[in-house]
């Protein structure tokens, strides 16, 4: 019918997807993946200094009182 009166009309098009969902997902679990090896280290460092770091506290604390 459009093309009576010389006009055509375009195809409709699809709206373009954005990545940023791909891209937020990504980032929490980067984020996520980082805390879970600080808690890992964190806990090898207490496991393996822990006592040193616990009997220099108490020496600093006792001094303290």
């Amino acid at each position: 019918m459009a093309e009576d009166f010389g006009e055509s009309i375009p195809p409709l098009q699809e709206p373009k997807r954005s990545n940023t969902t791909a891209i937020i997902i990504a980032v929490v679990v980067l984020v996520l993946l980082c805390c879970c090896v600080a808690i890992v280290a964190a806990g090898w460092w207490l496991w393996t200094y822990g006592d040193q770091y616990i009997q220099l506290s108490l020496q600093a604390l006792h001094l303290l009182i």
